[in-house]
């Protein structure tokens, strides 16, 4: 996985679709998060899965999901 900075609660701005997405979390054991560069859908997952302690899996030309997949079993 990618060493990104971790941002306290306190320097992120609250997301609307923040509550959903840990709703979500509790019964469905992947969501995809999809939206334009840069719109924040890296930090809202680390935030929505810090609490439960789900893996932030991401998806970017950049990155081999396999190996992170790999890494997580």
């Amino acid at each position: 996985m990618q060493n990104l900075p971790i941002l306290s609660t306190s320097q992120v701005l609250p997301r609307l679709v923040q509550t959903s997405l840990q709703d979500s979390l509790t019964d469905t054991p992947v969501v995809l998060l999809q939206g334009p560069r840069q719109c924040g859908k890296t930090t809202l997952a680390r935030c929505a899965g810090r609490p439960t302690g789900a893996p932030v899996c991401v998806a970017d030309a950049s990155t081999d999901v396999r190996e992170q997949l790999l890494t997580l079993q």
